[in-house]
């Protein structure tokens, strides 16, 4: 039986056109139809990721630090009334410490007149004078000058202490006390005291005798140690009878804030 392919022995005389190919099934070698060639298609499985899913970026708040500043401080206030070199009211005025500064007024018993104290007149209010001998063992002789601070440290200490026994001994009758100056003679406080009581009234000559007799045995030791009154007088009134007007002398009544401390002591 031949078994032998015809197409394949005479290729080039059974060449068939494109789409075609020679086919020998019974001998004889025909040209047939190329069945066009169907492969089946590539299904690829779906490639599944896992989603991507990244964490949330949580950035700390930006938290700026807070503003500190520092606190005001107010330099401390300075009492310039505790000491009678620190302010310039004169002997006829009470100091009043204020924020930063100081106010100065006329005592009890004054009115101001410009920038002076004078002697209140009528009404109830009466400024006699008195002498008080002292005797002050070590007291200096610038107390003697009324311009000095010697006489200003001294003057507030009798007056303080003469005003204090008073109200000891005839209460709110006494308003204030003030020493003009110091003379010679042991020690002479020529001073001024003004009373609550009318002129001429028995009350207020009552409380002048009763204050002359009271300060003979004052303790006096706050002025210096060892300060005793050694004699009093007065209360009745200048030469002619009649209480005596005093005036200050001319000083700042107040003194601004910033303005230098008095420093000098001596």
């Amino acid at each position: 039986n031949d078994t032998t392919n015809l197409c394949d022995v005479f290729t080039s005389l059974y060449q068939c056109g494109p789409g075609f190919t020679c086919n020998d099934t019974d001998g004889t070698p025909k040209c047939s139809e190329v069945p066009p060639t169907t492969e089946p298609p590539t299904t690829e499985p779906p490639t599944t990721e896992p989603p991507t899913t990244e964490p949330p970026t949580t950035e700390p708040p930006t938290t700026a630090p807070p503003t500190t500043e520092p606190p005001t401080t107010e330099p401390p206030d300075i009492d310039e009334c505790a000491d009678t070199l620190d302010h310039t009211c004169s002997n006829y005025q009470l100091c009043s410490n204020t924020p930063g500064t100081f106010t100065c007024g006329c005592k009890p018993g004054y009115e101001e007149t410009g920038d002076n104290c004078t002697a209140s007149t009528g009404g109830n209010t009466t400024v006699l004078p008195f002498s008080i001998r002292l005797d002050i063992p070590g007291a200096s002789d610038r107390i003697f000058n009324s311009s000095t601070q010697d006489f200003r440290v001294m003057e507030a200490k009798v007056a303080t202490q003469v005003l204090q026994e008073g109200k000891k001994a005839i209460g709110g009758s006494i308003l204030s006390v003030v020493v003009v100056k110091f003379t010679p003679g042991s020690i002479v406080a020529d001073s001024r005291i003004a009373f609550d009581q009318p002129e001429g009234s028995e009350a207020l000559a009552s409380s002048a005798s009763i204050l002359s007799t009271e300060l003979r045995s004052a303790d006096l030791s706050a002025v210096a140690p060892g300060a005793s009154v050694l004699n009093i007088s007065g209360g009745g009134g200048g030469s002619d009878g009649e209480p005596v007007p005093t005036v200050s002398p001319s000083r700042p009544r107040f003194r601004a804030t910033g303005l230098p401390r008095p420093l000098d002591r001596t």
